[in-house]
């Protein structure tokens, strides 16, 4: 009898202590490592995108746009990859009555 009970306290001991390591790496894993969001810098990106005028592709507020934006993006990483496609617009003419 006494050997049973020995043998349930050990097996609760150590469901306890796999919750306990459970809870100590979920705890350890959700750090605070997400970045500040600065609004000032969020605010001036903005006024300096709106500063190049109408950005329709192919205008030259498209391309001085398009070449701040790489360089902000090349001060956080190694590489920017550009992925260039084209697009025709498909027009469909409908008649009014």
């Amino acid at each position: 009898m006494i050997e049973t009970l020995d043998l349930m306290l050990i097996w609760q001991y150590q469901d306890s202590m796999r919750n306990l390591i459970f809870l100590v790496i979920i705890y350890f894993s959700c750090g605070p490592d997400v970045p500040n969001f600065d609004e000032d810098r969020a605010f001036d990106h903005l006024l300096t995108q709106c500063e190049f005028g109408p950005r329709n592709p192919g205008s030259e507020g498209y391309y001085s746009c398009k070449a701040f934006i790489a360089e902000k993006l090349e001060t956080y990483s190694d590489t920017v990859i550009y992925q260039d496609f084209t697009f025709q617009e498909q027009m469909f003419l409908t008649k009014m009555v």
